[in-house]
């Protein structure tokens, strides 16, 4: 079964929260960079129709260190489960593909409109991701198939091999 790995998230210490990014989140419809990244993921695994994700845990990640354990946690762990994935109990978090959302009658009337908003932009996202990675592997496939046919075609030439290299 294939299944899509989700490794790192990298990002430093810090710097997360600068102007330049709370300035692109705003255009993004108040989107976390890290939500986009997670839709243009599933738009590629549903172009290759992979239908699970693993996630590794922070604990397991291989720059954690034990000084820093609650910003691993909050970086990966509380991410992954914003993402409603869940723990496997071997250093993973697991979901299917498309990630589970949450309910519109779970968040608050004020805030409906504005998740609805964000959802059809990260809908969006994953739609044009799904249609360009299609297309893309389409035309590998294409060439592949291409170099295939001219593997197995006659030779249009013949190399001699007692030829002089001189």
């Amino acid at each position: 079964k294939e299944v899509l790995l989700l490794s790192r998230l990298q990002s430093m210490p810090g710097c997360y929260y600068s102007q330049r990014v709370k300035a692109a989140t705003k255009i993004m419809h108040r989107v976390h960079p890290r939500a986009l990244l997670i839709a243009a993921l599933e738009g590629v695994a549903v172009a290759l129709g992979i239908d699970e994700v693993a996630a590794v845990c922070a604990e397991n990640q291989v720059s954690y260190c034990e000084e820093h354990s609650d910003l691993f946690k909050h970086g990966y762990d509380d991410f992954w489960k914003e993402l409603r994935m869940v723990e496997n109990g071997a250093g993973f978090f697991l979901s299917a593909v498309p990630f589970d959302e949450k309910p519109l009658s779970s968040i608050k009337q004020n805030n409906r409109l504005g998740t609805r908003k964000r959802r059809a932009f990260k809908q969006q996202i994953k739609l044009t991701c799904t249609g360009t990675f299609v297309k893309l592997t389409g035309q590998m496939v294409d060439a592949f198939k291409e170099v295939q046919a001219e593997e197995s075609a006659e030779p249009q030439f013949s190399f001699e091999l007692s030829q002089s290299l001189d």
